[in-house]
């Protein structure tokens, strides 16, 4: 990945990380939610964070998400960029102690 190219991403999920993680507050689990983000050149995410649906930011985690996979995605296309092949089981948020995880 050219450095710039992989600069920009890698602060892109930081920044969802980080926002996303910023309020994990829940009464129980119905409260939390999983953000994919990214796009692994075989398909799916390329990885994904739990946030809580009372984060005030979430709304823009969304968008950084959605924006990440769009950008990965044409990247890995204009690159032939090629990875392994991995399934991974969805996560499932759980409340504990009123906070999402």
């Amino acid at each position: 990945m050219p450095s710039r190219a992989g600069r920009r991403k890698t602060a892109q999920v930081k920044s969802l990380k980080l926002l996303a993680t910023k309020d994990l507050s829940c009464a129980d689990a119905s409260d939390c939610k999983v953000i994919s983000y990214g796009s692994r050149a075989c398909g799916g995410p390329s990885g994904s964070v739990i946030t809580s649906r009372n984060n005030a930011n979430l709304e823009h985690v969304e968008n950084l998400a959605t924006d990440s996979a769009k950008k990965e995605s044409v990247y890995n296309r204009n690159y032939g960029v090629v990875s392994i092949f991995e399934f991974e089981r969805p996560a499932t948020p759980t409340c504990v102690k009123k906070l999402c995880k």
